[in-house]
């Protein structure tokens, strides 16, 4: 009859690839700095894919109608340096050429307050929470309330004087244009509200 062999004492057993805990700690560590190093390579890669409104391959100029189309330019990107040549800007590595930024006066490079460039005389004849919300507003929201009116960035060039800025009259001009485009439909319906008599009341601006 044969006696059991007893198994092999864990403690005498000599090290192996699979026991070693320095060999499996540092499998794991090499393991863990190719994950973070091919995660670090897919965010690059995602960020430079998805860099700036509108797309476009770097070095091409930003065209005229992506930049009719935002409040500010941080919206388009981030790094804005002169180029080399000197007689133009580069925002993220595309031209913003001089002639096309000079027709677009409204832009503010920067600035993160009043994206609407309403002049003074405007927002003082605002209500007091009406004229917060246009000097906080993120773009978003900008767009969001503008699209309640019928309005979009393009609507607003009416509006601008000289000065690149909307001044009150500009502003009235606004809302006569939103009557002009929807008055004849609410004429014919008998609806005496229109929607540029609504824009001046909910900012709080007499007709």
């Amino acid at each position: 009859m044969f006696r059991p062999v007893p198994p092999p004492n864990p403690e005498n057993r000599p090290p192996t690839a699979r026991s070693c805990p320095r060999r499996r700690r540092g499998r794991v560590a090499v393991r863990g700095t190719r994950r973070a190093l091919l995660a670090l390579v897919a965010a690059t890669l995602a960020l430079a894919g998805c860099q700036g409104v509108g797309g476009g391959a770097p070095g091409e100029a930003w065209s005229e109608k992506q930049i009719a189309q935002v409040f500010d330019l941080n919206e388009l990107g981030r790094s804005l340096t002169i180029a080399p040549s000197g007689d133009h800007l580069l925002l993220d590595g595309r031209a913003l050429p001089s002639e096309v930024i000079g027709r677009f006066p409204h832009l503010t490079m920067g600035r993160s307050t009043n994206l609407l460039r309403l002049s003074d005389d405007a927002l003082a004849a605002m209500s007091p929470e009406a004229q917060a919300f246009v000097l906080r507003a993120a773009p978003a929201e900008l767009r969001a309330r503008l699209a309640e009116y019928g309005l979009s960035v393009t609507d607003l060039h009416a509006g601008w004087a000289t000065s690149g800025e909307i001044d009150l009259a500009g502003l009235r001009t606004v809302a006569a244009r939103l009557d002009g485009a929807a008055g004849a439909a609410r004429a014919a319906r008998g609806v005496a509200d229109s929607p540029g008599a609504r824009l001046l009341a909910d900012l709080g601006v007499a007709r």
